[in-house]
């Protein structure tokens, strides 16, 4: 009995090896990241993409942002071949004089290609995103964009919509609810993705 658990021990180990180097491999990664990054490093200076003003908040998409996941040394996040990760940066102003629910707006947004496709947030494009251009202010500047407590007057801005498109697809529609009502009328950002 005894021989049958040490040789049962020795086959669980040798499957675990590569996990365990696995892992270790994806944190030796992640301590190779600088602790800060500007967040100018990772946005250059370009004009932005589009606007959407409505009577409560003005939304801007400064960039559409293709990428190739850099840090992840395993390909654990990766878009599916034939597919591209992109990323969104925007920022929203209140500019009315209540709270607003920005996170109900962000919930109603949609993104579509130009034959009304719809794509849904990927986690794992924003994820590859965060890996690749560590920002410390991001997760604060995300959630409020995310809020559903947006306090009057301020702005916020970060990355805070992931994609996986397929690579043919080379304009997209941002349509955003004027209000945080599923059945709103909505305003549109057409743009190109290189």
């Amino acid at each position: 009995m005894a021989g049958a658990t040490t040789y049962a021990t020795k086959a669980m180990m040798k499957k675990m090896i590569p996990v365990l180097v696995a892992c270790l491999a994806l944190l030796t990664a992640c301590e190779r990241m600088p602790p800060e990054a500007p967040a100018a490093a990772a946005a250059p200076s370009v004009p932005a993409v589009g606007m959407i003003e409505t009577e409560n908040y003005v939304m801007t998409l400064h960039r559409a942002i293709p990428f190739t996941p850099k840090t992840d040394a395993l390909g654990l996040i990766k878009a599916k071949d034939g597919h591209r990760y992109v990323v969104l940066d925007i920022s929203v102003q209140n500019k009315s004089r209540e709270v607003l629910e920005m996170g109900t707006i962000m919930l109603f947004s949609k993104v579509t290609d130009k034959n009304g496709k719809s794509y849904g947030g990927n986690l794992g494009a924003l994820t590859a995103w965060a890996l690749d251009n560590p920002d410390p202010k991001h997760q604060d500047e995300y959630d409020a964009v995310w809020s559903m407590e947006f306090p009057p007057g301020e702005t916020h801005r970060a990355v805070v919509l992931g994609l996986e498109l397929p690579l043919d697809v080379t304009e997209l529609v941002f349509s955003a609810p004027v209000k945080a009502n599923m059945n709103s009328e909505t305003r549109q950002i057409r743009f190109p993705v290189i």
